[in-house]
């Protein structure tokens, strides 16, 4: 059986974390759409793919992963969401120095 708790944590992640993919992808509106915002934006609905997993694992509406599926979702996806993530700080860092230069 499934703690109501631990699901409704879940739930709550899952919801703060596409608020943080709204609110990424509305700082594209202001500031304009440039590869370092869709970076993150790409990092952010990554993560938010294995917290719903996670979740459904915890539920049991699957069952827990394994194999290369396993080294897949623990392995490589988090590897690739810290790359992005590295790469989006390089472009805003860049792109902020070049603001401030500017001024």
């Amino acid at each position: 059986m499934v703690d109501v708790l631990t699901s409704s944590l879940g739930v709550v992640q899952i919801l703060v974390q596409l608020g943080a993919v709204y609110l990424a992808y509305r700082l594209t509106k202001i500031t304009g759409a440039f590869l370092a915002w869709s970076l993150v934006i790409i990092a952010l609905v990554l993560m938010t793919v294995r917290r719903v997993t996670a979740l459904m694992i915890e539920i049991g509406s699957i069952s827990a992963l394994g194999g290369s599926i396993a080294f897949i979702d623990r392995i490589l996806l988090p590897l690739a969401i810290s790359i992005l993530l590295l790469f989006a700080m390089y472009g805003l860092v860049r792109t902020f120095q070049g603001q401030l230069r500017s001024l």
